[in-house]
């Protein structure tokens, strides 16, 4: 996440809509909203799924809407030095 916060002017904000937790796994509703230093708005639902296990998060899987990410912000390989 480095790559992507570094483009950011401040980090996420995140309001949670809906909290659903069954057994080891929970799912998180939000909407994110942040700007990046383009000045770029990204506003977007965010649906994180964490699987809990010894009272840690061990495994998160987050779904995005891919396509406006990739409109907003710059691919971390595309600005990574070439070797």
């Amino acid at each position: 996440m480095g790559p992507v916060r570094a483009q950011l002017v401040r980090r996420v904000q995140l309001s949670v809509r809906r909290v659903i937790a069954d057994g080891e796994y929970v799912v998180v509703e939000a909407s994110g909203k942040a700007t990046t230093k383009a000045g770029k708005s990204l506003r977007q639902r965010v649906l994180p799924v964490y699987r809990v296990s010894g009272g840690k998060v061990v495994e998160v899987t987050e779904y995005i809407d891919t396509e406006l990410a990739s409109e907003v912000l710059v691919a971390p390989w595309a600005t990574a030095p070439r070797v």
